[in-house]
């Protein structure tokens, strides 16, 4: 049976006596109605209309005598204002009164009226004309007008408001006569009602009320966090429906707040694969960090981190540079001092931006240790430092010869660097010492600085030339060659130094250079690419820049570590004629683990490189490679971490030997590459968690908000524009669009709310109505707090708008309930008293 047939048979005794009452009271009620209406809307607005018009009639004549008396034009204003109200309020006493003595009252008024108002208007004019001078105008005027406005008095005071009042008393009689009538009906119905309605309670409470003691108390664990808890009701009425209802409902929570978890454990789960350091700062706190985050500082658990400050992990002289950069909201990385739990210090590159996390706004923090880094850095340097000390501390060949060109003396260095013993060479000439195409130059400019020409090499400092070691050997030197006088002759001394390994050095160091840049190239590339695709090709270009071999060409891997590298249109080519067979060979091939140049990388995942592929008998495009003059070929992965994502290739028309120094950096080539996939799959979950976090807003009707009070810049996010009744992103939200759609009431309140909480540290925190471009009026909550520098300046101010206006209804509907029951109460309590007064009285009586 369902609880509605239930009620029914408890309570049908009572409502079948309520249904009498019902009929009785319904055609007493027409009566009671009549006379209310009759004095809600005839005699109660008669008789005001009466009191209105002797008040205004006083007004006019007082400003009638001020004016002529002071001649301020305020006071002819106020006349005239006064004679409109008396005028509107005659008007609703002629339209209200529905008796010949009524209509007969008002056309008197009218009469006195007119003839009234005709003559103060007359004797203000006069005074008026007579610029204020009081014998211009007639006194009997004056008199008349005085003995009109007492006439019109008398009329209202001793007939118009003596009538209003009579016709009211008579209709609050009628209405007072069928109220009694009503109460005698609903005494005997009541005592009836109250008999019906205790056995019905019984009913009721044995029936329903414990079904629902039971519904309350699941509905108390379930809300307590006991999600397994479960309703058991033996019933099938509504309440049973109820409570598997609820059942239902908390077996989706529960699998809800799983689904949560798993969400939150993959999202971590992505944030712990990451090589570089994750951690969310709410405030001036962590809230949340990853496993490379706490190994990074030296910490074994999270929870030795959540808590602390950002500055807790830097050492003491980064304090400022650090606070700076979260002040200012510096996105771009920048270099600190880190600082471990042991107190160890390292290089970390720090980059931050501002974000939002679990509906607050957060900074989001990437750290990476860039130790390796600076100590390669480090050795770059101390690397060329230790070829300038080579070249430093070489020893020179020092020599000396004549005026005539004849080398005097040659030092063992001399012998080591040339190949002569001093006995060959002391004697000779010193052209012999330079190859042939230096010599005619070398001793036409000897004999113009003898003659007493200009010097181009003597005092000069050293010069580079080349010099022709015994063997026929040229080689690189530096020569300083400077004068020497003795005893009336000239002597030149030359300090010859070889540079032969300066400039091998020179030529390592260009090319260290070159793969420094190059690898900075690539990992700009790899941070600013917007795809993976995009960066390779890049990457394909830079590459040939260095090594000018003129193929490159990029592969992607799918199927994950057992899968195969497929081609992809990702070339570059200097000769795209000349390659063309080889290139369409290469993109109709398919290569797996171990089959092909491409096959050996995803199979060792390290670069490869080959000679002269036209000769491997593992190279399947061997008879094309042939064809278009291809020979040696190397290629690298590209590493997500340790997955390989793609491949490039690169080819020579040269057979060349294997360079590992290129080789390794070329490897670095593949994992910087590796970052782009890794940031585009950290920004895909990204996207995906502000999609759940926008769903989640627009399920809560709640938004957020952040305004730059540097840059006066207000932004919004897409569902407070729907709170406000606008799609999304429809205009540029300002201050002023603001309070436009503010309710014009609370306009103020707002004002007050953001000065407060800008310059008084008031909260922001309240509620407040809105109007939608359709004009429906809705209430928000509104809540904020603000940041501020150093100095106490506010900065910025981030908040949230939630739209409460079915809460605010069903506060006020509850409300109005509430109230409605206290006023039933009142009511039934002080009928009981009346009633068991007036059932004493006669008892009372009949005892004496």
């Amino acid at each position: 049976m369902t609880i509605a047939r239930k009620l029914w048979l408890g309570f049908g005794i009572v409502i079948l006596i309520f249904l009498v009452a019902s009929l009785i009271i319904f055609f007493s009620q027409r009566s009671i109605s009549s006379a209310v209406d009759e004095i809600a809307n005839v005699e109660e607005p008669t008789r005001d209309a009466s009191q209105e018009m002797e008040i205004n009639l006083v007004e006019m004549s007082r400003n009638a005598s001020e004016y002529l008396q002071a001649g301020d034009p305020q006071y002819r204003e106020q006349f005239t204002e006064d004679r409109a109200e008396f005028e509107e309020s005659k008007a609703r006493y002629d339209e209200l009164v529905d008796t010949p003595t009524g209509r007969e009252q008002g056309e008197r008024i009218d009469l006195l009226y007119g003839e009234y108002v005709a003559l103060g208007e007359s004797l203000m004019d006069q005074y008026e004309e007579q610029a204020g001078t009081s014998d211009d105008y007639v006194e009997a005027d004056e008199q008349e007008f005085l003995e009109l406005q007492d006439d019109l008095d008398e009329v209202l005071d001793e007939e118009v408001q003596p009538w209003t009042g009579q016709q009211l008393a008579e209709a609050e009689e009628d209405a007072s006569n069928a109220i009694r009538n009503v109460y005698v009906t609903i005494i005997v119905l009541l005592l009836l009602g109250l008999l019906s309605g205790i056995l019905a309670a019984y009913f009721i409470s044995r029936g329903i009320l414990r079904s629902v003691g039971r519904l309350a108390k699941g509905a108390r664990k379930v809300g307590e966090g006991d999600l397994d808890h479960r309703i058991e009701l033996n019933t099938t009425d509504e309440l049973g429906t109820v409570a598997a209802a609820f059942n239902e409902m908390a077996e989706r929570r529960r699998r809800s707040d799983e689904g949560l978890r798993e969400a939150e454990e993959r999202f971590r789960g992505l944030s712990d694969a990451t090589f570089e350091g994750i951690a969310i700062v709410n405030e001036d706190s962590i809230s949340e960090t990853n496993r490379a985050f706490v190994a990074m500082f030296g910490y074994d658990e999270a929870s030795e981190v959540i808590g602390k400050t950002p500055l807790d992990f830097v050492a003491p002289e980064s304090y400022d540079l650090v606070r700076e950069k979260v002040a200012s909201g510096y996105e771009e990385p920048y270099e600190t001092i880190g600082l471990k739990k042991d107190g160890t210090r390292f290089d970390v590159e720090v980059r931050g931006r501002i974000s939002s996390y679990q509906g607050r706004p957060v900074r989001v923090t990437a750290l990476r240790d860039i130790s390796d880094r600076k100590r390669a850095e480090e050795a770059l340097r101390k690397s060329e430092a230790r070829n300038r000390a080579v070249v430093d501390t070489a020893s020179d060949a020092i020599l000396t010869m004549t005026t005539d060109g004849l080398i005097c003396s040659f030092n063992p260095a001399a012998e080591r660097i040339f190949g002569y013993t001093a006995e060959e060479a002391v004697g000779q000439p010193l052209r012999m010492l330079m190859p042939e195409r230096f010599r005619g130059p070398h001793e036409a400019g000897f004999r113009r600085y003898l003659g007493g020409g200009e010097a181009h090499v003597v005092d000069k400092g050293p010069v580079e030339l080349a010099g022709l070691r015994k063997n026929g050997e040229e080689f690189p030197l530096e020569l300083a060659l400077g004068e020497m006088r003795e005893e009336g002759d000239i002597l030149f001394t030359g300090i010859i130094r070889d540079v032969t390994e300066r400039k091998r050095a020179e030529e390592a160091l260009r090319e260290e250079t070159a793969i420094v840049h190059l690898l900075e190239m690539v990992a700009l590339t790899a941070n600013e690419a917007p795809s993976l695709e995009e960066a390779m090709q890049t990457c394909l270009e830079l590459v040939w820049a260095h090594t000018e071999w003129p193929v490159g060409h990029a592969f992607l891997v799918a199927g994950g570590p057992t899968g195969k590298a497929v081609s992809t249109n990702i070339w570059h080519l200097e000769d795209p004629d000349k390659f063309e067979s080889f290139v369409e060979d290469t993109e109709g091939t398919r290569f797996v683990p171990g089959i092909g140049l491409a096959g050996r990388v995803l199979s060792t995942e390290q670069p490869v490189w080959i000679e002269d592929v036209s000769e491997d008998p593992n190279f399947p495009r061997a008879e094309q490679a042939k064809n278009a003059g291809i020979k040696a070929g190397f290629a690298l992965p590209v590493l997500a971490g340790s997955e390989i994502t793609a491949i490039l290739e690169f080819f020579s028309t040269e057979a060349v030997e294997p360079d590992k120094q290129l080789l390794e950096a070329l490897a670095q080539v593949g994992v910087q590459l590796g970052r782009v996939v890794e940031r585009q799959r950290a920004e895909e979950a990204l996207r995906r968690s502000e999609t759940s976090l926008a769903e989640a807003q627009r399920m809560a009707r709640i938004g957020n908000w952040e305004w730059d009070l540097v840059t006066d810049e207000l932004s919004w996010s897409d569902e407070v524009y729907r709170i406000y009744g606008y799609e999304p992103k429809e205009f540029v939200p300002t201050l002023d669009k603001l309070l436009e759609i503010v309710h014009p009431e609370d306009r103020d309140l707002l004002r007050e709310a953001i000065d407060g909480a800008l310059y008084e540290d008031r909260p922001y925190d309240f509620d407040h109505r809105i109007v939608l471009p359709d004009g429906e009026v809705r209430v928000i909550h509104r809540q904020a707090k603000v940041f501020f520098d150093e100095e106490g300046k506010p900065l910025r101010m981030v908040g949230t708008v939630q739209d409460v206006t079915e809460r605010e209804q069903a506060e006020k509907e509850l409300q109005e309930a509430k109230e409605a029951a206290e006023a039933a109460n009142r009511a039934k309590s002080d009928f009981l008293a009346n009633m068991s007064h007036e059932i004493r009285t006669p008892m009372k009586a009949s005892s004496a």
